[in-house]
């Protein structure tokens, strides 16, 4: 008898207070083999009051209500998070936020961003 293992997915999170963007993006890395939970505010994200839940990508919006994306990071990586795979979305942003953004170990994607885009960052 042969054993055959079984490859567990990967687990993606999104959080995005657009409902359209987090639908796109949830199909779409469903498509590139990811589990994919997603949130409309980084305040019910499990990862924000749980220290061990675990995820292999982060993607979440930086303009949103009460908490934004790099917020968001920056409340991860004090907790000590390590996530080694994390972007932040957004359609606006100026050269202090895009420094805050790098120095945190985020990549940043220019609202529109193409999904080619963010398949090549992830492979």
């Amino acid at each position: 008898c042969e054993e055959t293992m079984i490859e567990q997915k990967k687990r993606a999170i999104v959080v995005d207070d657009e409902p359209a963007i987090l639908e796109f993006l949830k199909i779409f890395l469903e498509e590139l083999g990811y589990n994919v939970d997603t949130y409309i505010t980084p305040i019910l994200c499990p990862l924000y009051k749980d220290r061990d839940y675990v995820c292999d990508v982060l993607i979440t919006d930086f303009n949103m209500p009460h908490v934004n994306g790099l917020e968001f990071v920056r409340h991860l990586r004090k907790r000590g998070h390590r996530i080694g795979t994390i972007a932040v979305i957004s359609g606006l942003w100026d050269e202090e936020q895009i420094i805050e953004a790098e120095r945190l170990g985020c990549k940043i994607f220019h609202k529109p961003f193409m999904p080619d885009d963010i398949s090549n960052w992830l492979f």
